[in-house]
């Protein structure tokens, strides 16, 4: 059975361990950030978290909502189980739902849990507390149709995962949603 599997969710709550622990598993990667990212160094653009919202959210205006789903739907071959992560735009779950196989795992994790691991990630250095909560208003609950608005895409995830929980534990929540997309 084919499966394509998009990520939603919360700063440093688990999504890229979901995609790690699905590559190990044979999905291929595919991610709407990327998307972002090569379009960035295409237009010779700095590659700041910054950056990349404001050219997503003018490119979801120029091009439709659709525009970085419709790149990864773009790159899928038949016969190849997916995992698409990065999915920050209800548009971008409208557009992959088209998709006979799809479902969209939402992972969210404690606000203080999150800050300590992107700390422990090295991706805060010097980003504080009060920042962190700025920056998570601003991908969490954007109110502007083409910016990101992850609350919303998790609410019209399938399943949902909160990651407040050991990775033993974490993993078999995964495997728990594998084998009911499976059934």
């Amino acid at each position: 059975m084919l499966m394509i599997i998009g990520v939603t969710g919360t700063r440093s709550s688990g999504k890229g361990y979901i995609g790690e622990f699905l590559k190990s598993k044979g999905f291929v990667y595919l991610s709407t950030s990327e998307e972002v990212r090569n379009e960035a160094r295409r237009r010779g653009l700095e590659i700041t978290r910054s950056s990349l919202q404001v050219l997503a959210r003018d490119m979801r205006k120029e091009f439709g909502g659709t525009i970085f789903a419709r790149k990864c739907i773009e790159k899928m071959q038949e016969g190849n189980n997916y995992f698409v992560d990065g999915i920050r735009n209800p548009t971008e779950i409208e557009e992959l739902r088209k998709l006979k196989d799809f479902s969209l795992i939402a992972v969210d994790a404690p606000t203080k849990l999150r800050y300590e691991r992107a700390k422990e990630r090295g991706e805060i250095d010097s980003l504080s507390w009060e920042h962190f909560l700025e920056l998570d208003e601003i991908d969490n609950a954007n109110k502007d149709p083409e910016g990101q608005q992850n609350f919303l895409c998790m609410k019209m995830a399938d399943f949902s995962i909160y990651n407040d929980c050991d990775e033993s534990t974490f993993v078999n929540k995964i495997k728990e949603i594998l084998e009911e997309i499976r059934s």
